[in-house]
């Protein structure tokens, strides 16, 4: 989208605060934008406290030649916001060292449950579910839903758009205790680490009210053909279920950092944290940095973008956020422990994805999320006949483990693949153990409309201040991607340097 002959004007000069995958989306779109003006109106200043990019997304190789993901590991395949991500590979000349599973990879067809230690696929879960009410089930699905349908309970009226409710309440009421409690209870968790209560449908999984919207039922609006899938990507292919990097998703912040360098109307400043934010006389907003050099001044800019989390963008400027502040605060997050065990040989009886763990199941601690079998996903990332699994802690369950030392957490997961793997499980060679400390926010009920009200709160007469990340617009890799490079569009909207 070209700019308008209205930026014939001085250069605008645009602060990106955070350099995660929404701060690096955000500078990328800019540039790009800019350059297909075929004139250079923009200063772009992407600014980061840390020394690295990518935030959350990280990867790390160690002296065996392990490739680790101390973040994110794959990237769905097909999803809304997947071609904003698949856009930085292109831009970041990274498309040769994507890396696929497709649909009948066995590593991407089977993901399993655990529930009281033993595993069983989500396919095998549904099937038990349906007809029979063999445990854990209590009752059937169709019978559930019959005694609901005689008592004129069932199917609940879709939740109307602009509406919300929470999580539990929603698909209680339209999948049953069991599926919730054994299906989206563990894939809940396995995502934002979080409770069923905790959590807004709009917000989380809003193609869930969405597609009951669409069919008059929940049950009818995700079996219908089609219903959840998005356009695949020609990178992609279209039975493409997951992807990633030849060196990691660390390495598509990297290269994404190198690009802008060469750009000369980006300045990457590392080791700069914004200490505050203020409106200037000339209705411009002065940024006070400081370095890791305790260095310290005051730039002015025509707009920014904020990337970080919510409460790290409520300190910045309280007295014009007034009443913002303690809302931006209030939004939760949670905290992980990453556990990651290095095996000679493959304790995975059966190639698998990983497997989720209901947090109402016996049998264990309910601080223990999930388990991705690394190896089975990417055979190559570990010396040959090794075999490597992450193990995730905590959440919303985080208190029951905090304050446990690395040793004390790296037992616990070992006693929990074990239980579920068998006992060739036990005995790892190698043993990893970090701590990602609020790394999820916690989308509340309303939260969608409650960022539109702090989007809103923002607005005025002077230079733009814009919200981008994970704290407003998904949790996911690419729903960073996208809500960067959408937040970087409305500022040049804002600025009139883009048509309306």
């Amino acid at each position: 989208m070209p700019f308008t002959a209205a930026a014939a004007r001085p250069a605008a000069r645009i602060a990106i605060v955070g350099a995660g995958i929404a701060g690096l989306s955000a500078a990328s779109t800019l540039a790009r934008l800019a350059a297909a003006a075929n004139r250079q109106p923009l200063e772009i200043w992407l600014l980061d406290k840390s020394d690295r990019p990518g935030g959350w997304v990280r990867t790390a190789t160690d002296s065996a030649g392990c490739v680790y993901e101390l973040g994110p590991r794959t990237i769905r395949g097909a999803s809304p916001s997947g071609s904003y991500l698949l856009d930085l590979v292109r831009q970041s000349g990274l498309k040769d060292e994507l890396v696929t599973l497709t649909t009948s990879h066995p590593a991407a067809a089977r993901r399993l449950v655990a529930i009281d230690n033993q595993l069983t696929t989500v396919g095998q879960l549904l099937a038990k579910n349906l007809v029979s009410s063999k445990p854990p089930f209590q009752r059937s699905l169709i019978g559930w839903t019959a005694s609901q349908w005689l008592a004129g309970q069932w199917p609940p009226k879709p939740l109307a758009e602009g509406t919300d409710q929470s999580l539990d309440e929603f698909a209680r009421s339209r999948l049953g205790p069991d599926l919730t409690d054994y299906l989206l209870d563990p894939l809940t968790r396995g995502v934002f680490a979080g409770r069923l209560s905790d959590l807004g449908v709009a917000a989380a999984f809003p193609h869930l009210p969405e597609a009951e919207r669409r069919r008059g039922s929940l049950l009818l609006g995700l079996l219908a053909p089609g219903a959840s899938k998005s356009p695949p990507d020609p990178l992609l292919g279209d039975r493409c279920a997951v992807w990633s990097l030849k060196r990691g998703l660390g390495s598509l912040a990297e290269a994404c950092l190198d690009k802008l360098r060469q750009d000369a109307n980006v300045r990457c400043r590392f080791g700069s944290a914004v200490e505050s934010l203020r409106r200037l006389a000339d209705g411009r907003i002065g940024l006070r940095l400081s370095t890791t050099k305790d260095v310290s001044g005051e730039a002015s800019f025509d707009g920014v973008i904020l990337c970080v989390p919510a409460f790290s963008a409520a300190r910045l400027w309280p007295e014009r956020l007034g009443r913002l502040t303690p809302e931006l605060s209030s939004l939760p997050w949670v905290s992980l422990a990453i556990v990651s065990l290095l095996y000679n040989g493959n304790p995975v009886p059966e190639p698998a994805f990983g497997h989720l763990v209901p947090s109402g199941a016996s049998g264990g601690e309910p601080a223990v999320l999930g388990v991705v079998y690394d190896s089975c996903l990417f055979p190559d990332r570990q010396p040959a006949g090794s075999a490597r699994l992450t193990c995730m802690l905590g959440g919303a369950w985080y208190h029951r483990i905090a304050g446990l030392s690395s040793d004390s957490l790296i037992r616990l997961a070992v006693n929990h693949v074990t239980a579920c793997l068998g006992p060739s499980a036990s005995r790892p060679v190698a043993a990893d153990c970090r701590l990602l400390t609020n790394c999820i926010p916690q989308y509340p009920v309303g939260h969608v409309g409650q960022v539109a009200d702090w989007r809103d709160g923002l607005a005025g007469a002077g230079a733009p201040i814009l919200l981008a990340g994970a704290s407003y617009d998904g949790v996911s890799v690419p729903d960073c991607a996208r809500s960067g490079a959408q937040q970087a569009k409305e500022c040049l909207r804002l600025l009139r340097l883009l048509p309306h």
